[in-house]
């Protein structure tokens, strides 16, 4: 019989005792390649240890072996940090994940790995399609925070992936020594700073539009104030993990914050809502970018006390 290659099926959590629930029971029902052997692990950000619960009660009743470890230093690299140190210390030769607010297809891991295979890919990603709540205002299906790459296809070469979905061939990492780096700890954008990482050390990046994560968006993440921050967010790590600060990547933003409002309204006049909520929403992307190019203290969404 054939020795099984052994990986591990990663989740991050940070006071989610729900999502970290249901996250783990959609781990439960995954198909899993007969070539594969997986277990769980589970690394907890909250110091209090407000998953143990949870995932000992899963343990129990699962048919995979599971890990549960706390990381008591706050923030997202340092978490992703200790899911990589845990899954070497597993003897883990891949590693899949999910996050804790994502509920993963039970055909998830499968299609990971047979894009990985077919494409001899040294990671791969997949989509995170967004389960908005039902009384969500109907302006949100147009922002990109909630669909950031509707058009990639399936064995597209791609500069990065997130986190929120992904499978990564750990023999890869070792040899390039490759960590997530604090600076992104509670800025977010460490994903994409890891991957172009990867991809600039030799890395094959594959998208797999099959491999489908589904992630339900809870309430307080509806309103204006909050999207409108994450895509500032986003236009700023984006600057920063490129590291492209020049006076052409300043003067390209500048450029279009001073032209979207514009395009904005003529979109809206004609009632084109999509692309005059687009040019609103990147308005505030570019309004990111600036503020890397000039220094401005990042946004810090996830700095919780």
């Amino acid at each position: 019989m054939q020795q099984q290659t052994e990986i591990t099926i990663a989740i991050p959590t940070f006071r989610r005792p729900d999502g970290i629930g249901r996250a783990l029971d959609s781990v439960e029902a995954l198909q899993v390649p007969p070539e594969l052997s997986a277990n769980v692990l589970v690394v907890d950000n909250d110091e209090q240890a407000s998953a143990k619960p949870v995932v000992e009660k899963f343990s129990k009743q699962s048919h995979f072996p599971v890990t549960y470890v706390v990381e008591p230093k706050q923030g997202l690299s340092n978490v992703r940090n200790r899911i990589l140190q845990e899954a070497m210390n597993l003897k883990a030769e891949y590693l899949a994940g999910i996050d804790d607010d994502e509920i993963a297809t039970s055909d998830w891991l499968i299609q990971l790995w047979r894009g990985l295979k077919k494409f001899d890919a040294d990671c791969v990603g997949g989509p995170q399609l967004f389960i908005l709540p039902e009384d969500a205002p109907g302006w949100m299906r147009y922002a990109p925070a909630f669909n950031p790459y509707a058009k990639r296809k399936t064995g597209k070469i791609v500069p990065e992936i997130s986190t929120g979905n992904y499978l990564l061939n750990l023999d890869f990492v070792r040899a390039k020594t490759l960590t997530f780096s604090a600076k992104y700890n509670f800025i977010g954008g460490e994903d994409s700073d890891f991957f172009t990482r990867c991809r600039k050390k030799g890395a094959k990046i594959v998208w797999i539009k099959e491999a489908i994560a589904t992630e339900y968006v809870p309430k307080e993440r509806t309103k204006l104030k909050w999207v409108l921050r994450r895509n500032y967010r986003i236009g700023y790590g984006m600057v920063s993990v490129q590291k492209k600060k020049g006076l052409s990547v300043f003067l390209k933003s500048l450029t279009k914050i001073l032209y979207y409002p514009a395009f904005c309204f003529l979109s809206f006049v004609f009632f084109r809502k999509q692309k005059g909520f687009r040019f609103f929403f990147r308005f505030f992307y570019h309004l990111g970018r600036l503020g890397a190019c000039v220094g401005i203290s990042p946004y810090k969404e996830y700095n919780k006390p």
